[in-house]
């Protein structure tokens, strides 16, 4: 089944719920990854960091950029069904 469709209710949109199942599963590889290639004062560094001004600045930029990339995800992904 494409993985797309499977996280699609039977109008064709996101499934809120799916959605937030995956966001979590990314969070979660994404811990595991930070733990396995930063040490504990590298992770307060950035911590700290984010708690900055600049900090949640680029934060905020980052998370733009990730839906960027993910509607264009999208997009190839529908032109490629066609």
């Amino acid at each position: 089944m494409n993985r797309v469709r499977s996280i699609a209710n039977l109008n064709g949109a996101p499934d809120p719920e799916m959605a937030e199942k995956m966001r979590l599963r990314m969070r979660q590889e994404q811990a595991e990854l930070y733990l396995k290639h930063f040490t504990t004062e590298q992770l307060q560094a950035l911590l700290d960091f984010y708690k900055t001004d600049m900090g949640k600045s680029i934060l905020e930029s980052q998370s733009r950029v990730s839906d960027e990339l993910a509607g264009g995800i999208r997009l190839v992904s529908g032109e490629a069904k066609r």
